[in-house]
């Protein structure tokens, strides 16, 4: 208990310097406006994945529904937004490597690499025929991708700019790139390990250029239909902390993230209106990826909870590992899930639904993602540039850290260790 009070004041000071708030957008994912060369994108957030992706203006076609359409998304095809060719700047092979093991796409056409070298082919007729450049490509589980020529070029995100590899594709590969009239591209935010490139991420050479503490959050507006939300209207996306307080309210519980690929967590237990699931979840690995739109549970879950759910106002819990102290405990109203559960087979991917009325934190230092109820989602304020560093906020904090530790100690010796002091209670509102 001790131990808990300590590191949740410690944590409450990451995020303290600067940071940067983006607002979001919504088109079925969530829609953040980033810069390539001062020309904006609009790009999901996707923390299943760890490249940048957007549209090269030499764009030779998007695959998918002949008219592009889709339902209530329009009839735009993200390819018709695209890099100015004044910006695009091809990595010639002679400047860049591909990671020694890279498979071919499960997706489009065949004999494309994830990464490779190239010169001007039926592909990529762009291109030089004279110069060899780096193609990247990648396939996703729902077998939508994209493929085309690698750049780099100024990236901004917030008020934080850095050099960084991207892909600039010329195709996307079946539905990804058509029926929204927002999304254009990607902006991968989970490990280096399973970038394409091998390379960091925009983010992780920010926090290095920058000095801002590692650590990105994301607080979900849930949509109110199915249309389209301009930026602006769908939540925040905070570069370099926690954000402000208004974004969130109470203490954030951090849950251990358990591998060096994804987010991934360990769950001890689900819940439906508190009673317990009584199965073995160790076996699964647990995603958190804002980039998934609904919740996907393995088989022998999805069958479990189906047959306890009865009604739409039922309570859905998740009882996950909590990094150093309590486990975390967290609401989803079954009313969220109708209509965005689906059966995962092996998977199990905590989705946008889990998002909905909390503020999730990724702290890549800690390896941890952290969950604190949602405040005022489109608060939209950026610190100032010149507001102190996260080591200054800690040093100033720690004479009360170490107080409160004490106080703690001599409080957890006093208290009888029940059950539910080992749970952190995270209230997706007020009260469900």
């Amino acid at each position: 208990m001790a131990t808990w009070i300590v590191l949740s004041l410690l944590f409450a000071c990451v995020g303290a310097g600067k940071y940067s708030v983006l607002p979001l957008g919504y088109d079925g994912e969530y829609i953040a406006e980033i810069k390539v060369e001062g020309q904006s994108f609009k790009l999901t957030l996707d923390t299943g994945s760890s490249n940048l992706v957007i549209p090269v203006q030499q764009c030779s076609k998007c695959t998918g529904s002949a008219s592009c359409s889709q339902g209530s998304f329009g009839d735009q095809c993200g390819c018709l937004s695209a890099l100015s060719s004044s910006h695009f700047e091809p990595v010639t092979c002679s400047e860049f490597s591909c990671p020694p093991e890279t498979g071919s796409l499960t997706c489009g056409p065949p004999g494309i690499k994830l990464c490779d070298c190239r010169t001007a082919s039926t592909e990529f007729p762009f291109l030089k025929p004279d110069v060899a450049v780096i193609v990247n490509g990648e396939c996703y589980g729902d077998n939508s991708g994209y493929y085309g020529v690698v750049s780099k070029n100024k990236v901004k995100i917030g008020k934080f700019e850095t050099n960084a590899y991207f892909t600039a594709y010329s195709f996307m590969i079946d539905e990804y790139a058509c029926g929204t009239s927002l999304n254009v591209g990607i902006l991968g935010l989970a490990y280096k390990s399973i970038n394409s490139l091998g390379v960091p991420g925009p983010l992780a050479q920010m926090v290095k250029e920058h000095e801002i503490d590692d650590v990105f959050a994301m607080c979900f507006v849930k949509p109110a239909s199915e249309y389209v939300q301009d930026v602006g209207k769908s939540g925040s996306f905070v570069v370099g902390g926690i954000g402000p307080s208004s974004l969130y309210t109470g203490q954030v519980h951090y849950a251990a993230v358990v591998d060096d690929e994804f987010y991934s967590v360990s769950l001890k237990d689900m819940q439906v209106n508190g009673q317990s699931f009584y199965m073995d979840m160790s076996g699964y690995n647990v995603i958190v990826d804002s980039g998934t739109t609904n919740l996907m549970l393995p088989s022998p879950v999805f069958a479990r909870l189906s047959n306890m759910v009865t009604d739409l106002n039922d309570v859905v819990s998740f009882q996950l590992d909590g990094l150093n102290g309590p486990d975390v405990l967290l609401h989803v109203a079954y009313s969220d899930l109708n209509g965005n559960l689906a059966d995962g087979g092996n998977n199990f991917i905590l989705g946008q639904p889990l998002f909905w009325g909390h503020h999730v934190v990724f702290n890549r230092t800690l390896n941890a993602v952290g969950f604190a109820a949602q405040g005022n989602c489109n608060s939209h304020t950026s610190s100032k540039s010149k507001a102190s560093s996260s080591t200054i906020a800690i040093a100033v904090a720690l004479p009360l850290i170490i107080l409160a530790g004490g106080v703690a100690v001599y409080y957890n010796r006093k208290q009888s260790h029940k059950y539910e002091q080992s749970i952190a209670y995270v209230a997706p509102e007020e009260e469900l």
